[in-house]
């Protein structure tokens, strides 16, 4: 094998590698939380008028 095919397969492997181990993470971590802990998100904002 030349190293053009060796070098191509390595980085196939890697990205495929990449694709599988990016669905594992969201089918057991991502999906199943449902609260979240960190950032800043407004869960209820109400707007008030007020008459100037």
């Amino acid at each position: 094998m030349s190293h053009t095919k060796i070098y191509r397969l390595c980085l196939l492997s890697v990205v495929i590698l990449t694709i599988i181990g990016g669905i594992f993470y969201y089918v057991e971590y991502a999906k199943n939380k449902t609260e979240v802990t960190e950032g800043t998100l407004v869960k209820k904002q109400e707007w008030l008028e007020y008459g100037i």
